[in-house]
């Protein structure tokens, strides 16, 4: 049999090559979008983390209050209030520096976690800040302890009373 009955049909060569233009261009973009999301999701996943530790936090923090509670201790509770959050963690998170007094010349790297002991605050300095917008420009999200007071009409002058403590933002943050 001659070769030439099993051979393709020719083609120019501008034809080809336009095509394989258009694939290349066509694979380009997909992997492009494909990437673009992927990096949208890895930053949604660090925000969830954020926030699911910060809940554990909370939730730490209220075993402890109970604890007090149930040994009688409830004048302790105030002190709560200055107290790193992390302690009322059974593990700290991870990327947690500790306790700083001032944040060291070569910065904080991304997804880490520290207690600023000057500000008595618990800060997050997000790995990946691209639907990130913390307050001045900064890329760090911070969270106090603080005291949740309710208004009551009381006798004796005693208007205010401290119903309970939480941990909130300190500072506003939007993660998109």
């Amino acid at each position: 049999m001659p070769l030439s009955r099993f051979a393709l049909p020719s083609r120019s060569g501008g034809r080809t090559r336009f095509e394989l233009l258009v694939r290349v261009l066509v694979v380009g973009i997909l992997a492009a979008i494909l990437l673009e999301r992927m990096l949208y999701y890895q930053e949604q996943a660090e925000r969830t983390v954020m926030e699911t530790t910060i809940i554990h936090i909370r939730s730490g923090m209220r075993l402890h209050i109970a604890d007090l509670m149930t040994q009688q201790r409830t004048n302790e509770i105030a002190a709560m209030l200055d107290e790193n959050p992390v302690r009322w963690l059974d593990h700290p998170p991870g990327g947690y520096l500790g306790a700083l007094d001032a944040v060291p010349d070569d910065g904080i790297p991304g997804g880490s976690w520290y207690f600023d002991s000057a500000q008595g605050e618990l800060v997050y300095v997000p790995k990946w800040a691209r639907f990130f917008t913390g307050m001045q420009g900064k890329r760090e999200a911070r969270f106090k302890v603080k005291a949740r007071v309710v208004s009551r009409a009381l006798v004796s002058g005693q208007a205010l009373m401290t119903e309970g403590i939480d941990i909130v933002p300190s500072q506003a943050y939007k993660w998109f």
